[in-house]
């Protein structure tokens, strides 16, 4: 058994979801993402599939609008969802333009909706997806919004993240999870792989997934992949997350790795946009710690969330290691083995660690007690948050 057969037989949970034979490419932080989908919207002969948390009316949302109106003006197929949260502060007349021009356009879950219930699941559900697919072919996937502050340098206070640019049939996965949002469906339907014959899978062939989540029936979905990878880690697993408040079951999945002798660093940011998280991590890592894994703090905002098991299997995408993302958000994901994405994943989260300082006990115990009180309390109510 070859490398690959070896990985997709070992990490993947359901090899028979998986495509061979894509083109990718890792997309690494707001520049490089930005020219990605503004060359993939120029060259849209067809259609434009966009899911989005947040589409801002700033410079970057604008530059996109303008890509997405030429779009319609040379006749493809414009489609738009974005979360009503997520774009809050951006002006209904920018999405009305669009509307006038052409573009269909799906407000998820809006905030405010005469008739409809405003608390409860509709509140809490949002839509977390960053997907854009072209021609039915090319797609990315990542965790970046549309936005200056995702799409700036690092360099000039930018958000470090990651995103994955595919080309083949794999886009078509991405494309049924699309549809079932738009056509409001409760099922998630997955692309399998219906080749007629299992193909040669050498050392240099890509067999990926795309998973994506939704509340109630299909949460589970993506922890349940990223659980079977991790119980079957034996050398070693990389994590970059912003918001590490995991749920049990994946903490006690690190735990009982660490104890068999992997090697797990866990990256998350120093500084965060939801506080009240960040504090609950200082808890969640204080447990793992004792138990042998490592944590480090990236210098800064790191919006990434990437996964790398034994460097054989890797996992890049929307979703948050935290409740919000298992129990209420539409999360989705890029999954598998890839020699390319592979080896640029590593030398990411190897630049990343060695750039970031590690987290020991010490931090906590500097914390003044009132503050480590409010962490426990965060914590204990972690579900919540």
């Amino acid at each position: 058994m070859n490398t690959v057969s070896l990985a997709i037989s070992k990490y993947m949970e359901e090899p028979r979801y998986s495509v061979a034979n894509s083109s990718t490419k890792l997309l690494q932080d707001g520049p490089e993402v930005f020219h990605k989908m503004i060359e993939l919207i120029d060259e849209a002969q067809s259609s434009i599939d966009l899911e989005i948390y947040a589409f801002m009316d700033d410079r970057s949302g604008f530059a996109i609008q303008k890509a997405l109106l030429k779009a319609l003006h040379r006749g493809c197929n414009v489609r738009i969802i974005y979360d009503s949260f997520g774009s809050f502060n951006t002006k209904s007349s920018f999405f009305e333009k669009l509307k006038q021009s052409g573009a269909k356009i799906m407000e998820f879950h809006p905030l405010w909706s005469p008739g409809k219930k405003m608390f409860g699941f509709h509140l809490r559900s949002r839509n977390h997806r960053k997907v854009l697919i072209v021609d039915d072919l090319r797609c990315i996937i990542g965790g970046l919004n549309i936005g200056d502050e995702y799409f700036k340098p690092v360099s000039a206070g930018g958000i470090h993240d990651l995103a994955i640019y595919l080309k083949g049939q794999i886009a078509l996965q991405a494309l049924t999870i699309f549809e079932s949002t738009w056509k409001n469906t409760i099922r998630i339907p997955i692309l399998i792989n219906k080749a007629k014959s299992t193909p040669l899978l050498t050392e240099n062939s890509n067999q990926l997934q795309i998973l994506g989540s939704k509340p109630i029936r299909y949460r589970w979905k993506i922890r349940k992949t990223i659980h079977h990878a991790i119980k079957n880690a034996t050398k070693s697993i990389d994590i970059i997350n912003p918001y590490f408040v995991p749920p049990s079951g994946l903490a006690r999945a690190l735990k009982n790795a660490a104890a068999r002798g992997v090697k797990v660093r866990i990256l998350v940011p120093k500084k965060s946009d939801l506080p009240l998280v960040h504090l609950a991590s200082y808890v969640a890592r204080n447990r793992l710690l004792h138990h042998g894994v490592e944590f480090y703090s990236w210098p800064g905002f790191v919006h990434a969330k990437a996964m790398l098991i034994d460097d054989q299997w890797f996992s890049v995408g929307s979703y948050n290691l935290d409740y919000q993302s298992l129990k209420w958000n539409l999360e989705v994901i890029v999954n598998g083995y890839c020699p390319n994405i592979l080896s640029s994943l590593k030398k990411v989260m190897d630049e990343d660690f060695g750039k970031a300082e590690k987290y020991t006990s010490s931090t906590w115990k500097k914390f003044h007690f009132s503050k480590r009180f409010f962490a426990d309390f965060l914590y204990s109510i972690r579900t919540f948050l």
